[in-house]
C-alpha cells in the first residue's frame, strides 16, 4: 500500500491510500465523503484539473498522513476469507478504512480503530498490525 495526497495548489484537498490490488481510496478533507477508485487513473481522472496527486515520500507527505494496517486471520472461521493476511486498511484522522483481499472485495469504514477490531477481531482469532512499526531493512 502507498499513501497519496491530492492537492489543488498548495493546499491538500483528500488524502488516499494505492491499495496492494491497484484500487484506490480517497478521503475528503473536513469530514467529506469516501470514494473507492478501480485505479490510480481513475482518481486522476476525476480529479483532473482541479487537483493534483502527490505521492507520499518518507515524512514528506501532507498531515495527517493515513496510517496503515493489515489484518492477520490466525483462524477463519467461517471459510471465506482464508487464513493470513486477510484485510488491509487505513487510518485517516476521522474515519477507518478496510477492505478484504479474498474473492469478495469490498470496501468497509469505520468511525475509529476499536470499532474495527471489535467487528474484525473475532475475539483474537484476527489480529491488526500497524505497518509503520516494521522496520524494513534494504
Amino acid at each position: 500500500m502507498k499513501t497519496f495526497a491530492l492537492v489543488h495548489g498548495r493546499f491538500p484537498i483528500a488524502s488516499g491510500v494505492q491499495l496492494t490490488d491497484g484500487r484506490a481510496v480517497v478521503v475528503r478533507r473536513g469530514g467529506g465523503r469516501t470514494e473507492l477508485h478501480e485505479s490510480i487513473d481513475s482518481v486522476m481522472s476525476d480529479y483532473l484539473g482541479t487537483a493534483g496527486l502527490v505521492w507520499d515520500k518518507a515524512g514528506a507527505c501532507y498531515e495527517p498522513r493515513p496510517r496503515l494496517f493489515v489484518f492477520h486471520r490466525h483462524v477463519d472461521g467461517t471459510g471465506f476469507s482464508g487464513d493470513g493476511v486477510a484485510m488491509e486498511g487505513a487510518q485517516f484522522d476521522d474515519r477507518v478504512v478496510l477492505t478484504w483481499l479474498g474473492p469478495y472485495r469490498s470496501l468497509v469504514q469505520w468511525p475509529d480503530i476499536d470499532q474495527a477490531i471489535t467487528v474484525h477481531g473475532h475475539t483474537g482469532d484476527t489480529t491488526l498490525a500497524w505497518l509503520d512499526e516494521f522496520q524494513h531493512v534494504a
